[in-house]
């Protein structure tokens, strides 16, 4: 299936200030991506993945975030992504989004 150019993917980086620990991901609109992390992490749900449950233990203001790569299709995204994160091995991520991303990439 064809992408359409209007969706235009971004990769980012969630990075907790005192321990260095990061999330990389991907996302159409970062501030609505933003805003949702908050809004989970408030709402309490998804705190069994490592990056909501260290944003519950140091506290929202722990973490800083910023832009990697922008203006990407979905396919572009997603192998930045995979070598970002094999390359950095964020602690922060979950370990079923790679597997997932391995699939799509690859099968």
């Amino acid at each position: 299936m064809k992408e359409c150019y209007t969706d235009r993917y971004t990769a980012y980086c969630i990075m907790n200030k005192y321990t260095k620990e990061e999330y990389i991901g991907i996302t159409k609109d970062v501030s609505k991506r933003m805003l949702a992390h908050r809004a989970r992490l408030r709402a309490k749900t998804h705190i069994h993945l490592p990056l909501y449950s260290n944003m519950l233990e140091y506290g929202e203001h722990a973490f800083i975030y910023g832009v990697i790569e922008v203006n990407m299709t979905r396919k572009q995204a997603l192998r930045i992504e995979k070598q970002l994160v094999e390359k950095h091995q964020p602690a922060l991520n979950s370990n079923l989004k790679w597997l997932l991303i391995q699939n799509y990439l690859f099968c």
